[in-house]
């Protein structure tokens, strides 16, 4: 028999959430109340520690492998073996190892749903998610053992797992178009080992020290390297594609107000969220907004177009969710599939901030109002990391292609111009931001526009509106299309 053993140390880039029970936590009188919150909690291990199951761990890199197959154009890669990990009719060769984390690894993040027709919070749409803080390190393991028949086929199955380790696309986890769950492979440090176990003395030997790597038999090559297969006279696969054709968008942008995206009160303190000593930008907050702009646009030119549209009127979020147009709720998602578009936290160089006093006045007498004192905390550093709006475009042709480009083009055009804030307090003055640097790149075309001043904001958005116009008029391949002609056309792979 050979045995195996690779243990993976790696680091956390961002917040990791793996779903366990969900508890609805009552901020109403009653259970019934319609604006209780949920409470995702992190899945944890016995005595309540955090803990990141085995199953997911080896889902994750059943998903990643299967995308690696099926980005190979044809030519057989065999990146994922489904003999090798088991199915309904053969148990897997590799086992993978719970993860137990520290308690003081977990923290809650906030966060609510916004109604597109009132612009307020939505009933029944605050939540709360536990999750692994950004910057934690663990060890994953990885164990086989294998006939000699076998082992060629779990040594390959090794070596993808360290290659996939490798891969800064690899994430763990929910909520990844979000930018959750991502690990800094630069960090990964590995260890393999491989015992050959054929006689009594070799068993006894890998007893007594398969937890001891000087003693074991470690190989001294990084399993994620060509040397895992060349130093068993194997040849090394293929390398991997770079991924499917995607459109991005990088947004440089700096805030002109404060920037306030609510964390947990503290007492009657409304302070920005952080991640560790840094003011955050959350994705969740980004593509919201992103997405409830967009949703805007795509209705007025379908109305426009003379197109009927579902009345949003006394609707529940989820309803305008799912009855978005139907490029939105591709781009976006919706309750019945995932969107193609993933937005990543931003983050500012600091954690700067400008305590702000209000209080409510009386309708009747003018006066103060009784306990209505609060304070807010919005940020206001000037340096923050560029937005980058990443959307895979495999299987989408080169008309919708230009749609999705149009129509995420547009939004930004908005944000540029000064109408679209990001973040809480809108209508408060905070949420403004200036534009300076717009890049894309996509299987379309590409280009940059750099804001010519710093109170260029209508200038700026003409010149991304020129260049949509430039890169979105009807493909050769479909002349007398528009773009437009797909926002209300389901796609279908």
């Amino acid at each position: 028999m050979i045995r195996y053993r690779l243990q993976a140390t790696i680091t956390l880039a961002t917040a990791l959430h793996i779903g366990g029970l969900d508890d609805r936590a009552v901020v109403g009188a009653q259970d019934t109340d319609p604006d209780c919150q949920v409470v995702s909690q992190t899945r944890s291990a016995g005595g309540g520690l955090p803990l990141i199951p085995g199953s997911s761990i080896a889902g994750a890199i059943a998903a990643f492998l299967k995308a690696r197959d099926a980005e190979s154009l044809g030519v057989a890669t065999n990146c994922w073996d489904t003999e090798v990990w088991g199915s309904v009719d053969r148990a897997s060769a590799i086992q993978v190892d719970d993860v137990v984390l520290p308690a003081q690894a977990i923290t809650t993040i906030q966060g609510n749903g916004i109604n597109r027709t009132t612009g307020t919070a939505a009933p029944g749409s605050l939540f709360r998610h536990e999750v692994v803080e950004a910057g934690t390190r663990c060890t994953l393991t990885f164990t086989a053992t294998a006939s000699a028949a076998w082992a060629s086929r779990v040594h390959d199955q090794i070596g993808q797992i360290a290659r996939a380790l490798r891969d800064p696309r690899f994430t763990l986890g929910a909520r990844s178009n979000i930018g959750w769950g991502r690990i800094d492979s630069t960090l990964t440090t590995l260890q393999v080992s491989r015992w050959d176990t054929a006689n009594l003395a070799a068993l006894g030997h890998y007893v007594e020290h398969r937890f001891d790597w000087p003693a074991g038999q470690r190989r001294p090559k990084d399993p994620s390297t060509d040397a895992w297969w060349t130093d068993v006279g194997k040849p090394p696969p293929r390398p991997w594609v770079t991924g499917p054709p995607r459109i991005r968008f990088t947004v440089a942008w700096r805030p002109i107000t404060g920037l306030l995206v609510a964390d947990e009160a503290d007492g009657n303190l409304v302070a920005s969220r952080k991640a560790g000593t840094q003011h955050v930008l959350p994705g969740t907050a980004i593509r919201g907004a992103l997405r409830s702009r967009a949703s805007r646009i795509a209705r007025t030119i379908l109305a426009a177009r003379g197109r009927a549209l579902p009345d949003w009127t006394g609707s529940t979020l989820v309803d305008q969710v799912a009855t978005d147009p139907p490029l939105v709720r591709l781009i976006f998602g919706s309750t019945q599939h995932r969107g193609r578009l993933t937005v990543s936290d931003a983050r500012a160089q600091g954690g700067k901030t400008r305590e702000q006093h209000h209080n409510s006045i009386d309708r009747w007498s003018g006066a103060t109002t009784e306990g209505h004192l609060w304070r807010t905390a919005p940020a206001v550093d000037r340096q923050w990391e560029p937005l980058v709006l990443d959307l895979d475009a495999s299987g989408l042709d080169d008309t919708r292609q230009r749609a999705v480009l149009a129509l995420l083009g547009l939004t930004l055009s908005e944000l540029a111009n000064g109408t679209l804030r990001l973040g809480g307090h809108g209508n408060r003055g905070l949420g403004q931001v200036r534009v300076i640097d717009v890049a894309l790149d996509s299987p379309v075309g590409t280009f940059r526009v750099v804001s010519p001043g710093q109170d260029a904001h209508e200038q700026m958005s003409r010149q991304i509106l020129a260049q949509l116009a430039r890169l979105c008029h009807p493909a050769e391949s479909a002349p007398g299309r528009s773009w437009a002609d797909v926002l209300d056309q389901e796609h279908t792979t």
